[in-house]
């Protein structure tokens, strides 16, 4: 007689001996469980391992571009040629991108080490810092290349494609980060820089009278009767025509 036919006997009721193997596989589930999560832990704990180690060895790269960041920063004092304003600005630009990127990395290692339970993770503030040190260098030179190039168009662009809000835009930033700067680099012994910084801020002062001016006459509203009311009340011929500027 059959197994699952004596179980029968007992009010087990089987169809057949696949029902039956059937219900002593449920009954060795548990084990099987536990087997499969024991396994799976030996697993986790190896991935765990390597992602430790590679972790550490991103730290590791991580630690040499903060150095060099450290020291492209802290070097930046020696760029003072006003005319070379365009290539400092880009390098400036560069720098300032590469901390951004970095102060990034580092909230991504943080997390990283958090998720592996580190008892403390990495102090990366020295890039924060690293980021406010140079914020005066980069608003410098980025706001010089700003003002330098906006002007000149202004002056020598077809005035019909002179943007007036752009313009009072541009004076206006340029005039509330100048006189930061300023404030930040009249403490500090670098008189080329501070010249650089006083000339572009006499400069945009000496413009700002101009840009209700220019705001006036790039009006929408502004047709040939008021051009020529103009040209009247100053004595002098004014025509937006072509090769007319500013």
């Amino acid at each position: 007689m059959k197994i699952y036919e004596i179980l029968d006997e007992f009010h087990h009721q089987f169809e057949d001996e696949e029902e039956y193997d059937k219900m002593w596989r449920v009954f060795g589930a548990p084990q099987e469980t536990v087997q499969r999560i024991e396994k799976q832990q030996g697993f986790l704990d190896k991935e765990k391992e390597k992602f430790i180690k590679q972790m550490e060895m991103n730290k590791q790269d991580f630690t040499s571009q903060i150095m060099e960041l450290e020291n492209l920063t802290s070097g930046f004092k020696q760029y003072q040629d006003g005319d070379a304003f365009e290539e400092v600005a880009n390098m400036a630009k560069n720098i300032h991108t590469r901390i951004e990127e970095a102060l990034a990395y580092a909230k991504k290692i943080n997390h990283k080490e958090s998720l592996v339970d580190y008892e403390e993770c990495t102090d990366y503030t020295s890039v924060n810092q690293m980021q406010k040190d140079f914020k005066p260098f980069y608003d410098l030179w980025t706001t010089v290349e700003t003002w330098k190039k906006s002007h000149e168009s202004w002056l020598n662009d077809p005035f019909e494609e002179v943007d007036s809000n752009q313009v009072e835009e541009t004076v206006d930033n340029s005039n509330k980060v100048m006189a930061q700067v300023l404030r930040f680099f009249r403490d500090k012994d670098l008189p080329k820089i501070l010249k650089i910084a006083e000339g572009v801020k006499d400069a945009v002062q000496e413009f700002t009278p101009q840009v209700p001016i220019v705001i006036a006459l790039r009006t929408d509203g502004m047709k040939d009767r008021h051009w020529d009311k103009l040209s009247e009340a100053i004595g002098v011929k004014l025509s937006p025509t072509e090769g007319f500027t500013f």
